[in-house]
């Protein structure tokens, strides 16, 4: 009845075919079960919404805006997630999404007065930065990671940080982090070893046997990942179907222009050697043109499985 009363919510956002899909709440009130009558599958999601983007993220690009925030709804309510990493969002739309989807989760801060966060008569600015939400899990304690930003200031500019939660979830305690690295060959790979270092010591704060999860763009592709990120699996399958090399970005270039992505940016990465990962590749159409490759953002939308 709760998973029913989600997909309610969500039926006057995303449209009438979403009622005949399975709410959020499906994921957290029932486990998944499908591996077998031991395992519990973690479903793990992440969406680079572009929100940050001179394009999408402007009032005069709302429909790329609106379709990103659909497509996550879409998704949330079809897939039935346990966790969502969300980067390039504003705070008013967090919240908004939040209240659709009848979530947990939190926010952290990367720009605080972002001109492209607009509101819905497209004046105004407001905080941007990055989320996860929280369908499957009951949040315990959030963190907050401040990554080297050499020269900036943080109360003017966009300023790269990451966020974990602590959350007990069906198959025990984990700790879930996302992540938007700085798109500078250098500077990118040293943010992405302090996201590493601070997630590690925050999940072993909370005690053994806790699955760590560290989601996010990195705009660094894997042979650029720092050594550390060997003891982690990407849940995001990094070839198609005729095992030609794929990626999560760009699905257009300028103003719209589509292009076939090319670079693996966005990850999911689980713990190496516990439980079963199961990646899926990239999904990587607009919701309004599933049959054309156009999509809302200007990345791919991202799942995984974790059978644990």
């Amino acid at each position: 009845m709760r998973g029913m009363s989600r997909a309610a919510v969500l039926l006057g956002v995303v449209g009438t075919a979403i009622a005949l899909l399975s709410g959020p709440g499906s994921g957290r009130d029932v486990p998944d079960r499908s591996v077998s009558a031991s395992t519990v599958t973690a479903k793990i999601h992440h969406y680079n919404l572009c929100q940050g983007n001179d394009f999408c993220g402007s009032a005069a690009g709302r429909q790329y805006r609106q379709g990103a925030l659909n497509h996550l709804r879409w998704f949330a309510a079809a897939e039935g997630p346990w966790f969502i990493s969300v980067n390039e969002v504003c705070l008013r739309d967090y919240k908004q999404l939040r209240t659709d989807l009848n979530v947990n989760g939190d926010f952290v801060q990367t720009h605080p007065d972002h001109p492209r966060c607009v509101d819905v008569w497209g004046e105004g600015n407001g905080a941007y930065g990055s989320a996860m939400l929280a369908p499957g899990g009951i949040v315990e304690k959030a963190k907050r990671i401040e990554l080297p930003n050499p020269g900036r200031n943080c109360d003017e500019q966009e300023c790269r940080r990451a966020l974990c939660l602590r959350a007990a979830t069906y198959a025990g305690p984990m700790t879930v982090c996302t992540a938007h690295l700085e798109p500078d060959g250098e500077l990118a790979p040293k943010q992405a070893t302090a996201y590493y270092k601070e997630a590690r010591l925050f999940n072993a704060e909370g005690g053994l046997r806790r699955g760590l999860v560290l989601a996010g763009d990195f705009n660094i592709t894997p042979g650029q990942l720092p050594p550390d990120y060997r003891d982690l699996t990407d849940l995001v399958q990094a070839e198609d179907t005729d095992w030609s090399l794929t990626g999560t970005y760009p699905t257009w270039t300028g103003r719209g222009v589509t292009a076939k992505p090319t670079r693996h940016i966005d990850y999911i990465f689980v713990e190496r050697g516990v439980g079963t990962p199961r990646p899926f590749p990239p999904y990587c159409r607009h919701p309004d043109h599933p049959n054309e490759h156009i999509e809302a953002s200007d990345h791919c939308y991202t799942k995984g499985h974790w059978d644990l």
